[in-house]
């Protein structure tokens, strides 16, 4: 194992460790619509990149390869569970939310499905080799499924981000920070895996290492900058500030 290889998942470690105390943090605010699906949000991201780090050091294929399945679990939850917490923290009503569960959910639970069975998995993985004989992550190339779910996850994310850039274009100026501060967080991880996809349907193009989860650990940090210093989840939620702000 490189030394470079060992930094990389010690910094991923570190990136779950964090989104694992902002998902406790926020867990523990009962007030806050949505709380259940950001804290989940962060415990998928710990389990990405807690995951990623292990498959990492794992010494051999097989090793990896049963990592990059427990992965799996916080990949194709995360996104969906980031557009729940999008919805209920705009305004959303307990009953809308269930209703989107239901139907978000028919895309990762089909993935975990195929990805238990051996001939299911290669729908998505068309393959997984090493990076490299001094360590590293597997290299994957995607088959039918892995598109499928990427496309759902992609549509998912701007369905979020859209849903909050609107609620905090429609909020007053000085409320602004909280959905800026949510929508900035989203940046780094959206140009890195775009990155990332670029260079699977154009090899050489990007790297074929994944960096979306230490993308992911920037928008950890710009989060916790939210909810310890900024307050993120100590304010009215979002779609209430208009009414409020009308108020004698």
């Amino acid at each position: 194992m490189s030394p470079g290889w060992a930094a990389f998942a010690a910094v991923l470690a570190a990136n779950a460790i964090l989104t694992g105390a902002l998902a406790l943090r926020v867990w523990r605010q009962s007030h806050v619509p949505g709380r259940r699906a950001f804290a989940g949000t962060m415990v998928a991201l710990a389990i990405w990149a807690g995951g990623y780090a292990c498959e990492t050091l794992a010494p051999s294929v097989e090793a990896k390869t049963a990592w990059l399945r427990v992965e799996n679990l916080g990949i194709v939850t995360l996104v969906p569970l980031f557009f729940l917490f999008a919805l209920r923290y705009t305004g959303g009503s307990v009953a809308a939310s269930r209703w989107a569960l239901g139907v978000v959910s028919v895309v990762p639970v089909l993935t975990l499905l195929l990805l238990s069975s051996r001939t299911g998995a290669g729908l998505h993985y068309a393959s997984l080799r090493p990076f490299s004989g001094a360590g590293g992550p597997l290299v994957v190339a995607g088959g039918p499924w892995y598109y499928v779910q990427t496309v759902h996850s992609y549509l998912l994310m701007l369905a979020g981000t859209l849903l909050l850039l609107r609620a905090m274009l429609r909020r007053p100026e000085r409320y602004r920070a909280p959905a800026s501060v949510l929508l900035l967080g989203m940046a780094a991880p959206w140009a890195v895996n775009v990155y990332y996809l670029a260079g699977m349907v154009w090899p050489g193009l990007a790297s074929p290492v994944d960096f979306t989860p230490l993308a992911f650990g920037a928008l950890g940090l710009v989060y916790g900058v939210g909810v310890f210093r900024l307050r993120l989840f100590d304010i009215v939620p979002l779609a209430r500030d208009a009414i409020l702000e009308g108020l004698p």
